[in-house]
């Protein structure tokens, strides 16, 4: 995996290109992350606005800035590295989309605090500027990117190499981190089958041998964790539904209201 960072995007670009900011999906949510492109052409929306995406190029997705959501059809010869941060459950995950949109999981690694804190501080101090175009934005966060893309490098060599004798806590950890990822939006069985190459019965059988809980009420739990800190951040019920992958806000609703009392009452997974 290389890369050479050309452009970095924000909330603070302007896009002269917004032709077809119709064909994606918007979304927004709590964490902040981090999307490299490595391979493929394609475009990509970030504050309602649209963007060439090329190697080399770099989105910073802040904490509840309306951007696309997933893959559109005819996306396709993709590779995106994205970065996921939530306090203890900081990530780094290869996806690769083939065609049609459809992605799998190449690969996944956890991040240490330590390893964010220099790019969490050049992104903070940026936030703190009342403006800032593209080349400030460069100047701010391309040093700390590289540095921080130079030990996902290293940790996803290390992966590979340990994945010719993988342990079953190893993929379990993986699907954990992609659930949190997601805010399990699309986190079937079906789903996780797919994009970690693993047999659905065999995955389930094995994550509750491990975890000591069913994927689903893991699923739950994180929904949980989601909702509370989604609501004290004063997000709309409409908006914590879709963000959830729940088919509709009265599904929703019903779901709150059956978790109500573990929602107002259970302690965080991440504590911020």
């Amino acid at each position: 995996m290389s890369l050479q960072i050309k452009k970095i995007f924000s909330e603070k670009s302007v896009s002269l290109y917004n032709e077809e900011l119709e064909t994606f999906v918007p979304s927004s949510h709590l964490q902040r992350e981090i999307c490299f492109v490595l391979k493929g052409r394609s475009c990509y929306m970030l504050n309602n606005q649209v963007f060439k995406a090329s190697p080399g190029t770099v989105f910073l997705l802040n904490k509840q800035v309306i951007h696309a959501f997933g893959y559109r059809q005819n996306d396709a010869d993709l590779e995106h590295l994205w970065l996921f941060y939530a306090a203890a459950k900081n990530s780094a995950s290869l996806m690769k989309v083939v065609e049609n949109g459809n992605y799998s999981l190449a690969a996944n690694v956890a991040l240490d605090n330590g390893e964010c804190d220099e790019l969490i501080t050049q992104w903070d101090k940026l936030d703190s500027l009342p403006e800032a175009n593209d080349g400030i934005v460069f100047e701010y966060m391309h040093d700390a990117l590289e540095k921080l893309l130079a030990e996902i490098r290293h940790k996803l060599r290390e992966e590979k190499r340990k994945s010719m004798h993988i342990l079953d806590g190893a993929v379990i950890e993986k699907i954990k981190r992609y659930i949190c990822m997601t805010n399990t939006r699309n986190c079937s069985l079906e789903q996780l089958e797919q994009i970690s190459g693993y047999n659905r019965f065999y995955l389930a059988h094995r994550f509750k041998e491990y975890e000591k809980c069913t994927v689903n009420e893991y699923i739950n739990q994180v929904r949980i964790d989601y909702t509370r800190k989604a609501l004290q951040s004063g997000l709309r019920q409409k908006e914590i539904a879709f963000e959830l992958g729940f088919s509709s806000p009265s599904n929703f609703w019903l779901w709150f209201q059956k978790h109500r009392s573990e929602i107002e009452n259970s302690p965080l997974l991440t504590e911020e």
